[in-house]
């Protein structure tokens, strides 16, 4: 699949809007740090499934710290470290989140 189009008009108005939404990195939220966000992410990914790239409940607002070093790094198979404030393991696909 070829890159996503970041700069497509639609993709401005999509991410205007997640911003305003949700202007805190939710990462940095869960570990009780509030960063101010600047990059959306999909959570699911866009090569994975195309048909959510401007789905509301599909995307996430990210510090370029977490995006970059956290988010990458999970989705090249590598989980993600750490313990929300209620002890909770971030990585969504870690075993205590199932059932």
């Amino acid at each position: 699949m070829a890159r996503w189009p970041y700069s497509t008009k639609a993709w401005a108005q999509t991410r205007a809007a997640q911003l305003s939404d949700e202007p805190l990195c939710r990462m940095c939220k869960q570990i009780g740090t509030l960063t101010s966000a600047e990059v959306v992410d999909h959570i699911v990914p866009v090569n994975e499934a195309p048909e959510r790239a401007f789905d509301p409940d599909n995307l996430q607002s990210l510090c370029k710290r977490c995006h970059d070093r956290y988010k990458q790094a999970q989705e090249r198979g590598g989980g993600l470290p750490g313990s929300s404030l209620t002890g909770a393991p971030l990585d969504p696909r870690h075993h205590w989140h199932e059932g």
